[in-house]
């Protein structure tokens, strides 16, 4: 059996310390999708 994909639209922000930006998702959706035998993806 295949495991769905699912696409997660990450948030960015900046840095104050450098002029990088970051991008982040919650753990509490990528374990929830984990645990629905889903795979997460950062789109």
């Amino acid at each position: 059996m295949n495991k769905p994909i699912i696409g997660i639209v990450s948030k960015h922000y900046a840095t104050y310390k450098s002029n990088k930006i970051d991008t982040f998702v919650r753990d509490e959706v990528k374990q929830a999708i984990f645990d629905n035998g889903g795979i997460a993806i950062g789109i």
